[in-house]
């Protein structure tokens, strides 16, 4: 905590950036030591993009997801997160369950973010989905994607949400507070469109 008594605008400001005087450090993990060296060029700076994949039984951390997509080379990270909401067509909705054909659906993604890498200069990009179930306000996709500019990586993660729900063999059950339950026919996918 900066206790400040009555000082001039000079001394304020020269106290704040003493030597002395760090701000705590909020993460100190692994990420310190892939940092660039000292005295390197930002253009020597080799880091291979990466796509990370991963369905999962599990909670999702937002943060986490996001952090894997963090590079140095980078000024931007773009996220979407969906998440489980407590209403449709006038019913209480208390969760919803995600089965996916894994295999295919990780294919499928795959191919997502090679069309990403070609429409658009990202670095990494991420796609998380939850399977099993979801309750309220718990998220069940999140994507990440990061660049060196903001406008390629928000395209790119509208573009992966948007290519997911048409193309990714995922199956959504909603389940109501009625002791009642649905699956919901996605009506943005390629393959139910004609019905």
């Amino acid at each position: 905590m900066l206790f400040v008594k009555s000082m001039s605008s000079l001394e304020i400001s020269n106290s704040c950036f003493s030597p002395e005087m760090r701000l705590p450090s909020s993460r100190q993990s692994v990420e310190d030591n892939a940092s660039e060296p000292s005295g390197k060029d930002v253009d020597d700076v080799q880091e291979k993009p990466k796509d990370i994949i991963q369905f999962t039984a599990e909670k999702l951390s937002v943060g986490e997801v996001s952090q894997l997509v963090v590079s140095p080379l980078c000024g931007a990270v773009s996220l979407f997160v969906g998440t489980t909401r407590n209403n449709f067509e006038g019913k209480k909705v208390i969760s919803l369950e995600y089965e996916a054909y894994v295999p295919m659906a990780e294919n499928e993604i795959r191919k997502i973010c090679n069309d990403i890498r070609q429409k658009w200069p990202v670095r990494h990009i991420a796609v998380f989905h939850r399977l099993g179930l979801v309750p309220v306000s718990e998220a069940s996709t999140v994507i990440a994607v990061s660049s060196a500019h903001r406008a390629a990586s928000l395209e790119a993660v509208s573009y992966a949400i948007d290519s997911l729900k048409a193309k990714v063999p995922i199956w959504k059950k909603e389940i109501y507070e009625e002791s009642t339950s649905s699956w919901k026919r996605n009506k943005e996918c390629f393959w139910a469109a004609g019905d």
